[in-house]
């Protein structure tokens, strides 16, 4: 049987429209609403009409309501995010998070490897950081552990808006550190080494904020 090779030009504008109106005329026929939307939405794509940011930020503020946030169980959240892992840039990444809500005392737990992320009912150990602060747009802070699953460094982060932007804030605190860590950081003492990385981070995040598409 002969090969043959299909090859798409995303420059056909004449194609592109042609395939759009075909998609907008099935949705308008389709009675099922995921079915509707998804031809609805694929047409305008095509068109080059559909902004994806607006969208996004419309469906972000429907679903950070308080209410709907208070409603949503804490499994429900973590779980979720399973299917929000870039894989593509986790592919040597292997860290175990865990997440802890003492208002309902539970913790659970993310386990990330090699792209893959794996939701734990449980706080999994070891454990490499726990989450204790998440508040959308205000402040995020998690504790790193030991291998013995005694805390060692709590990190906070804070955002405040400024004019247009915002400022964002990096700070940490000591809570633990062995004895033969302490001896081995004496020529380079950690607090210098944490500064240097807490700049190198701050750029990081301010480099992936100007370059987010709007």
């Amino acid at each position: 049987m002969p090969m043959r090779a299909a090859t798409i030009n995303h420059d056909d504008k004449e194609a592109r429209s042609l395939k759009a109106s075909a998609f907008r005329k099935l949705g308008y026929a389709q009675m099922n609403i995921n079915w509707r939307n998804w031809y609805l939405m694929a047409a305008r794509e095509l068109e080059g009409t559909l902004n994806l940011a607006i969208l996004q930020k419309g469906v972000s503020l429907i679903f950070a309501s308080p209410d709907l946030v208070a409603a949503f169980p804490a499994r429900a959240w973590v779980e979720g995010f399973t299917t929000r892992l870039k894989a593509e840039q986790t592919l040597d990444v292997k860290m175990t998070v865990s997440f802890r809500f003492p208002d309902v005392n539970e913790s659970l737990g993310l386990e990330m490897r090699r792209g893959v992320a794996q939701f734990h009912p449980q706080m999994p150990e070891p454990t490499d950081a726990v989450i204790t602060i998440a508040d959308p747009g205000r402040e995020l802070a998690f504790t790193t552990l030991h291998k013995d699953g005694r805390e060692e460094t709590l990190w906070r982060y804070q955002f405040n808006p400024v004019g247009a932007g915002t400022e964002v804030s990096e700070s940490y605190r000591f809570l633990w550190c062995p004895i033969a860590n302490r001896i081995a950081e004496l020529p380079i003492p950690r607090d210098k080494q944490l500064r240097r990385g807490i700049q190198e981070t701050l750029t990081r995040i301010k480099t992936a904020a100007e370059h987010r598409p709007r």
